[in-house]
């Protein structure tokens, strides 16, 4: 992308320990390029980059073709100020900004409030923000400042929640249902469609307490059936629906806390009391964050660049029927009494492989966990397994009842905790439980340090960068 703007630099120069600068005309020309290299293994020194550039005069109106009216008057300050927005700002091609929701066969959603109708959308933000406040405005979205400010940043995003949701359940007062996306989401083109099959489950289940988006698990060695739906003990995050009722369970139970905490922590362990939420096997979101307040980047790249979301537009979930309580302990129970037990560990080269996996056969891997489920944050069994399948190692997620739901190729992969776990009663008298020894550990930490593709340290002397710069810079 850089090279296609202009750039000499970009494309084969730099190398992590350089320090480069450039100007240029978005679509233009460049107006400056400089770049500072590192001696032997010293990092490269700063540099600062000295141009002059020609701006356009006040009497130059941006993009003069738009027709005329309010929409294009605001549009057309928006573009002229800020940068970064596409084909929204295009003067010869811009985007048609969508004037009516697609309607949605039998939908769920009418009295929701909702992100795909423009009278049923509520934006907040804490502080007051012009850019957010231009761009709403050209969308026709309000913005509401809530003004909730705090020392911390997690005790700052749990009273933005508590503000908001108090604030949604005044102003629509018919809603039964709340669906939350947070700015750092971007979601698959059927996630409403998504929230909609799953709605009426979720009203009629008293052991729910939300729809999620998102599956920790989900990652292409690990989920399969974009179709297909689970029930599991989750976070509500990356975009998520509850109740009326749940929603008013969770401004009565954070509005008043003292300490400093975590909205969707607190939420899981002190809320939720026991419920699950539905979740598809396949992400119908995907957090594009490049950091967060408890995760650096080197973390978001490791565990969440690599998660998969669904992209087909027609492969809509299905069964959402079957996840009611009873037929979805019946389902699980009939994978388990059929399931192959697998008494190697997924980082062995005698676990069986992926490709040889046929439709229809269920692995279970019994793994050691003694403890309090409903308390369990990890332990050195899960880091192991879910590095070695290549999913989610931070923490154990999408729990049911202390057993995991994956995919491993064709075939469906039950992790099952032993003896935490109920369905412990399953593991035949003599089969072996894992436990992770150092050798297993290292080889997990390796695969799981193995996701990262870094860029080898460059070793050339400044001499050489300056010549090959300079003979990449185009000729008059």
């Amino acid at each position: 992308m850089l090279q296609r703007e202009g750039s000499a630099a970009a494309p084969s120069l730099l190398r992590r320990g350089m320090s480069w600068a450039w100007a240029c005309v978005r679509g233009g020309k460049t107006i400056g390029e400089a770049v500072s290299v590192p001696i032997r293994q010293t990092a490269a020194s700063g540099l600062l980059l000295h141009t002059l550039v020609h701006l356009i005069t006040p009497d130059e109106e941006y993009c003069p073709a738009w027709p005329r009216g309010s929409h294009w008057d605001r549009r057309r300050l928006f573009c002229d100020t800020y940068e970064g927005y596409g084909d929204l700002c295009s003067c010869d091609a811009p985007r048609t900004l969508p004037s009516a929701a697609p309607p949605i066969e039998n939908s769920q959603l009418q009295d929701a409030v909702v992100g795909f109708d423009e009278r049923r959308v509520e934006v907040f933000t804490p502080e007051p923000h012009e850019e957010l406040a231009g761009f709403l405005a050209v969308l026709g979205l309000p913005l509401t400042v809530t003004h909730q400010l705090s020392d911390f940043v997690a005790t700052l995003i749990s009273k933005q929640f508590v503000f908001a949701f108090r604030h949604m359940l005044a102003k629509y007062p018919r809603a039964d249902l709340f669906i939350v996306l947070e700015e750092d989401i971007k979601v698959s083109p059927d996630f409403f469609v998504f929230l909609n099959r799953t709605a009426k489950l979720l009203k009629e289940d008293p052991s729910l307490h939300c729809v999620s988006a998102h599956n920790d698990l989900s990652y292409p060695g690990t989920s399969r059936d974009p179709r297909a739906l689970l029930r599991a003990a989750s976070y509500t995050n990356y975009g998520w629906m509850v109740t009326r009722e749940f929603a008013q369970e969770m401004v009565a139970g954070m509005e008043n806390q003292e300490f400093e905490f975590d909205w969707d922590t607190f939420t899981y362990f002190f809320l939720r009391r026991g419920r699950e939420c539905i979740i598809p096997e396949v992400s119908r979101s995907h957090h594009f964050g490049d950091a967060g307040v408890h995760l650096s980047q080197f973390s978001i790249r490791l565990y969440f660049s690599a998660k998969n979301y669904n992209l087909d537009p027609e492969a809509w979930v299905e069964g959402a029927e079957e996840l009611e309580q009873g037929r979805y302990e019946a389902l699980v129970t009939s994978m388990l009494v059929r399931a192959r037990v697998v008494e190697v560990d997924p980082c062995q080269r005698s676990f069986p492989a992926r490709q040889s996996m046929k439709e229809g056969d269920v692995l279970v891997l019994f793994f050691h966990y003694a403890g309090n489920l409903d308390l369990y944050r990890g332990s050195r069994e899960w880091q192991a397994l879910a590095s070695c399948l290549e999913t989610f190692a931070l923490e154990p997620r999408e729990g049911h009842n202390g057993l995991y739901r994956l995919r491993h190729g064709a075939a469906h992969l039950l992790l099952v905790a032993h003896p935490a776990s109920p369905y412990s009663k399953y593991k035949p008298e003599n089969a072996t439980v894992f436990s992770a020894t150092p050798e297993v550990l290292r080889e997990a930490f390796r695969r799981g340090e193995g996701r990262l593709q870094r860029a080898p340290f460059d070793t050339k002397t400044p001499q050489q960068h300056y010549a090959y710069f300079a003979a990449a810079q185009p000729t008059a």
